[in-house]
């Protein structure tokens, strides 16, 4: 039982890995994208830039922090078989 429970975390782990960053947009860059739409001039895209470059920055550290519970979750699995088929032999 166990066993599946840690296969689906990571595979839940993975999906998330895969699909979240993706749907990320930030409240930095919202209001950056609506300023600049509203008046183009080279501040407000130097604002829209730097929010993308925040946003791409903060997905990075996510993505670090997921893989990093995924590799957790890994070892874990593998620890938890190596004890189960040691106490079982």
């Amino acid at each position: 039982m166990m066993r599946w429970a840690f296969i689906l975390f990571m595979s839940l782990t993975l999906f998330a890995m895969v699909g979240c960053p993706g749907l990320y947009d930030s409240k930095r860059r919202a209001v950056a994208s609506r300023r600049y739409f509203d008046a183009p001039n080279e501040t407000t895209k130097r604002e829209l830039e730097l929010a993308k470059a925040h946003d791409r920055r903060d997905i990075f550290i996510f993505e670090i922090v997921m893989a990093a519970v995924c590799g957790l979750s890994l070892f874990t699995y593998v620890r938890f078989e190596r004890y189960i088929s040691k106490d079982s032999a």
